[in-house]
């Protein structure tokens, strides 16, 4: 904060956000810094409830002096920030604002500094409140020395060396723990804080929805200062708080209805991208630019010398593409929205970014929608939503039906009780029904997100190109990983494996070895980028522990994708090494590639991540609501049909009803 407040007062960094205007930027920091008090007083009073406690002043002492402590205390914070006002407190110097006259009246004609001296009161009467007299102790030397430390700051390099090596050495008497331990019961105690055990994470309730949008603010404004110039260091400063936030809102809160339970993971997977996007937004010196710009919000100088955007291309080759080296089509359709709320709102929720820089090289499908209209590209996508919803709706009840699967404690898809060939057979049926549901389900919900953005946010259709390319169709695992499949998380795993492997490997082999160097970064980069996928979507659904169902850690994800790059790799060597082993250039593709694929996607490896998932409950996630599910409705009266086909032939299985019964085993 010390950093902003020097930011602001030299450069103004804070007054040009807010268009040159000084009380909206004073507001700003006032609020964010009676925010960040809120959450240091709520650690706080946390850490005094975990300590040990013990009497210190008999009674009537223990209730009266606490009391006046904190009564006095309040009253000198709060004059303190009556006579001097919102601007007085909140360092409104720095922005140029000034008061008319020297505040010589209450409370600081009694002490210097009342506000700082009230503050320690509060904090040590709650601490005689909860008996506790460590955190008291800790709060009278802790406490009053951060705060001379702040003032030693300001003032002079003599006092803050003397604050520090008092802190020190207080520090030093108190400890009777290693160094090294104390460093690790701080960070594991730091860690459960964020990340609690499955037991003490906080149920979910209304309320929550509040707590939800107050830990997203940090991530908004980050993602609205990574489109304003000469923002990185307050990015900087803001990204610990941004990351902190996204894991909390994760981690710390739990939906306890057991259908409900994949909803945990859900909010998991969204908090890791999240994570990711706020790394690259704050780690990214220039900021988060749009095609054809220099800065955020400066075009470039464009080719044919006007200035009409990345519309008309621009002289670095950055252009739209639709995956086939053509330009995509951008309408003329305009938003009636704000840029700095469009971007900002592009920013968080995008996953491609097509119009930002980041997207370079991405595969996005043409449209199969009319983009010409708005009225028009509105239905279209409404019907593909209808279409999506109710194959969801029908692979989900369908996979409800399987025992164990569709139990909300979870169970495997493998079932030890069938022979081996029958065993395979339904696994790899449920397998499929799983994929068709993600797959379905990516389509809904990506339908669904498209028609709020053209249709009521008048965002431009254009911007919303087909989010897969029937993956079906894929004949070799590069075909299906760089274009088939969706592209939604290419750049959070980019983020998270790509790029630090890539710079890693850059970092180590010496710039002598330029050949080595470019070719191992690119390889490592590959690997790093499907690790962080494996880790991506395993660490995710480490929420979804319950009590009944005590798998909490699979390795199957990881494997499954950490495959995945040296398949990429020797599909590579396949078509380098094709013309000296059959005399011709060759690339895997054609039925073998078809194949290939199908053995990578429906094999053990894939089969066994999927098991994992569904061991843990994934399969009896309600996604579609019973109320408006046309399935719940018809499905039961065909169960006993399909019960007596599944039973033919796979025998003896049992099917778990729609309706919370079980089907009778059909004999053979």
């Amino acid at each position: 904060m010390v950093i902003i407040w020097l930011k602001e007062y030299r450069n103004k960094t804070i007054t040009r956000i807010f268009g040159g205007n000084a009380y909206y930027g004073c507001y700003f920091l006032a609020l964010s810094i009676f925010s960040f008090g809120i959450l240091r007083d709520t650690i706080y009073h946390k850490a005094l409830l975990e300590q040990p406690k013990m009497a210190l002043l008999p009674e009537p002492y223990a209730t009266v002096v606490p009391a006046a402590l904190i009564g006095v205390g309040q009253l000198f914070v709060l004059s303190s920030t009556w006579a001097l006002g919102i601007t007085g407190t909140f360092l409104g110097d720095y922005f140029g604002i000034l008061m008319n006259h020297r505040v010589e009246g209450f409370p600081f004609n009694t002490l210097r500094d009342p506000m700082y001296v009230g503050s320690t009161m509060c904090f040590a009467g709650g601490a005689l409140c909860i008996l506790d007299c460590a955190a008291l102790r800790r709060e009278m030397t802790w406490f009053a020395g951060m705060e001379q430390y702040l003032i030693a700051f300001t003032t002079n390099s003599r006092r803050l060396t003397f604050v520090s090596r008092r802190y020190m050495s207080y520090n030093k008497w108190n400890s009777s723990e290693s160094l090294e331990m104390t460093i690790y019961n701080g960070f594991h105690q730091w860690f459960r804080l964020l990340v609690p055990e499955p037991k003490d994470r906080i149920p979910i309730t209304p309320i929550f929805l509040l707590y939800w949008s107050a830990y997203h603010v940090p991530f908004f404004f980050l993602a609205y200062l990574a489109r304003r110039p000469d923002t990185y260091l307050m990015r900087l400063l803001l990204l610990p708080t941004a990351l902190i936030c996204s894991i909390v809102v994760a981690y710390r809160y739990t939906w306890t209805i057991s259908s409900l339970n994949v909803y945990n993971w859900g909010q998991s997977l969204a908090a890791a991208v999240q994570i990711a996007k706020a790394l690259e937004y704050a780690l990214t010196p220039e900021g988060m630019l749009k095609y054809g710009e220099v800065a955020p919000g400066q075009l470039a100088k464009a080719s044919n010398g006007s200035p009409n955007g990345a519309r008309n291309g621009y002289a670095n080759g950055h252009a739209y593409t639709n995956g086939h080296g053509h330009p995509l089509p951008r309408s003329k359709l305009r938003s009636r929205w704000p840029a700095w709320l469009t971007d900002t709102i592009a920013l968080t929720h995008s996953l491609r970014g097509l119009s930002f820089t980041y997207s370079k090289g991405i595969h996005i499908p043409a449209h199969t929608r009319p983009i010409s209209s708005r009225s028009a590209f509105a239905k279209s996508t409404f019907i593909s939503f209808v279409k999506n919803f109710l194959l969801l709706d029908f692979l989900e009840s369908v996979i409800k039906l399987f025992p164990g699967v569709g139990d909300p404690s979870g169970g495997s898809m493998f079932y030890p009780s069938l022979p081996l060939v029958q065993r395979y057979a339904v696994s790899t049926f449920v397998h499929i029904l799983t994929g068709s549901s993600l797959l379905a389900g990516f389509g809904m919900v990506y339908d669904l997100c498209t028609f709020i953005a053209v249709a009521l946010c008048d965002d431009d259709p254009a911007n919303w190109p087909p989010v897969l390319d029937n993956p079906w169709k894929s004949n070799s695992m590069h075909e299906l990983w760089s274009k088939r499949w969706h592209q939604l998380l290419r750049r959070t795993f980019i983020v998270f494996g790509g790029l630090p492997s890539y710079h890693l490997v850059r970092f180590l082999i010496p710039p002598m070895f330029p050949g080595a160097r470019k070719q191992l970064s690119e390889i490592v980069s590959v690997v790093g980028t499907f690790l962080a996928s494996g880790l991506f979507h395993e660490v995710a659904i480490y929420t979804m522990f319950s009590p009944t169902n005590h798998a909490t850690f699979s390795s199957a994800p990881i494997i499954f994708f950490g495959i995945q790059a040296p398949v990429l790799i020797f599909e590579r060597l396949f078509s380098s090494l094709s013309k000296v082993l059959f005399g011709r250039k060759m690339r895997v593709g054609g039925w073998p590639g078809r194949l290939w694929v199908w053995f990578w996607m429906f094999g053990p490896v894939s089969q066994n991540m999927v098991d994992s998932w569904h061991r843990r409950g994934l399969g009896s996630g309600m996604v579609i609501p019973p109320f408006i599910s046309p399935a719940r409705f018809l499905l039961p009266f065909i169960v006993p049909w399909l019960a007596k086909v599944a039973g033919s032939l796979y025998g003896g299985i049992g099917i778990t009803g729609l309706v919370g019964r079980e089907v009778p085993r059909a004999d053979l």
